[in-house]
């Protein structure tokens, strides 16, 4: 991490608790944080992940006593929407079942309620495996007469990761996971994070000239046509 990223990642967590750390090169591309408030650690680790330049930034907890060289970063914690459930299914007792699927469970969405119809899909907080391919989700088994039902999965705050092998770390150039054949049938792509916005196609210079020129062609026609304004009246 360059010394740059560094003050990008201070300035964007600064924001969020206006918190005292700081940030010390550790070993091996680790770094150690260091805050001043017990309080401000437990936000910043509550609301991650972070990223640095669209790099997932995982954060562990140095426990009281232990070196770092004891901690592995191997799991982040993620939310995790759940899309696509038949309304029947969107319950509390489901979102655990298929948040623990995803590794150790975290958090569940609350509700006042047993079913949870706060939203269109079901939201959980699970710890997943950094080295294993992301989930992308699954087919539902249904009751004769209707098709399987694909149960999809979305990310938040997911950073940069291989659209061939589905892994966070490296891009699609430098996957070493899978070939490029497998890599363009393997189904990952932006629609795994959440809030993902559709960009507008852009639009040829050459096409704008074109459209202002006909529509300069239709005023002055619509000009012509109209009537010269006059005043008849005396001076």
């Amino acid at each position: 991490m360059a010394a740059t990223e560094i003050l990008e990642l201070e300035e964007e967590l600064e924001k969020l608790t206006r918190a005292s750390f700081s940030v010390v090169p550790w070993s091996n591309n680790t770094f150690l944080f260091r805050f001043k408030e017990a309080e401000d650690r437990d936000l910043i680790l509550k609301e991650g992940p972070w990223s640095v330049a669209n790099n997932l930034l995982v954060l562990q907890p140095l426990p009281d006593g232990g070196s770092v060289a004891d901690i592995v970063f191997t799991h982040c914690p993620f939310w995790i929407q759940i899309h696509g459930l038949p309304v029947e299914k969107m319950n509390r007792a489901n979102a655990e079942l298929m948040g623990r699927g995803f590794g150790r469970l975290l958090a569940v969405e609350n509700s006042h309620d047993g079913i949870l119809l706060g939203r269109s899909f079901l939201r959980v907080k699970a710890e997943t495996k950094l080295d294993d391919p992301l989930p992308k989700g699954f087919f539902l088994r249904r009751k004769s007469g209707y098709d399987d039902l694909w149960i999809s999965y979305k990310f938040k705050k997911l950073t940069n990761y291989c659209y061939a092998c589905g892994r966070i770390g490296h891009e699609n150039k430098n996957c070493k996971f899978v070939s490029r054949e497998a890599g363009e049938r393997s189904g990952y792509g932006p629609e795994l994070r959440t809030g993902r916005r559709v960009r507008q196609a852009a639009i040829p210079i050459e096409e704008i000239r074109q459209q202002v020129d006909e529509a300069e062609v239709r005023v002055n026609l619509l000009l012509q046509r109209r009537p010269i304004a006059h005043d008849d009246g005396d001076a």
